[in-house]
């Protein structure tokens, strides 16, 4: 197999399924990064810490978010 899985990827993932089950695994890319870290680099930025927030946190702060709009 070639690609952004190798073998030991698809033999980690294997060894958490139950038996009869099955599993995806999905490999993206967040193409809108490209010319932002671009940019951060051309600037002489250096990365400090690269962290993914949880679906429930960004939800509460959009819904937050929105819930103040409609107030103003």
């Amino acid at each position: 197999m070639q690609g952004l899985l190798n073998e030991d990827d698809i033999a980690d993932a294997a060894e958490g399924l139950e038996p009869n089950s099955s599993a995806a695994l999905l490999v993206w890319e967040n193409v809108w990064a490209r010319r932002t870290t671009q940019a951060m680099r051309d600037a002489g930025g250096v990365l400090l810490a690269f962290e993914r927030l949880p679906h429930e946190v960004v939800q509460a702060a959009r819904e937050w978010a929105l819930e103040e709009a409609s107030k103003a």
